[in-house]
């Protein structure tokens, strides 16, 4: 199963997980949602299976609804070869660190591995992979 950031969220959500503020805009829509008032710096982020967005321009700052407008039609425009479900976007956290965490299944055996790296955003480089046997293991060992 694949997911996208969206969906991702609402199944932390609804754990009890807080996560940012944010909606989902349609690909449809074409301009900052009337129905909705301008709080402040947002992030507009495609919704695309795909990794490293954020290298791929697919996630960008936006500082004003002139620029949200405009972030949004250039988004379309380098996506339109690419099967997009539209956007999330949310609000700009002030944060001090930011962690990259993601799990998946390894192929081969079955297991779930989870993927840490003490770096986020668009530089994540070193990231420590491992399994939930690797943890038990490394408990009796102290390795992590």
């Amino acid at each position: 199963m694949r997911l996208i950031e969206k969906d991702a969220k609402e199944l932390l959500k609804r754990q009890g997980i807080l996560v940012p503020v944010g909606f989902f805009v349609d690909w449809s829509v074409t301009a900052w949602p009337v129905e909705r008032s301008w709080t402040g710096p947002r992030y507009l982020k495609a919704q695309v299976l795909a990794g490293r967005r954020g290298k791929g321009g697919l996630v960008q700052r936006v500082a004003t609804q002139e620029e949200f407008n405009q972030v949004l039609t250039n988004l379309r425009a380098q996506l339109s070869q690419t099967t997009c479900a539209g956007f999330w976007c949310e609000e700009e956290l002030i944060h001090e660190t930011e962690w990259f965490v993601a799990c998946d299944i390894d192929r081969a055996t079955g297991e779930i591995r989870s993927h840490v790296s003490q770096e986020g955003g668009k530089d994540v480089s070193v990231i420590q992979s491992f399994t939930a046997q690797d943890l038990v293991e490394s408990k009796r060992s102290s390795q992590f």
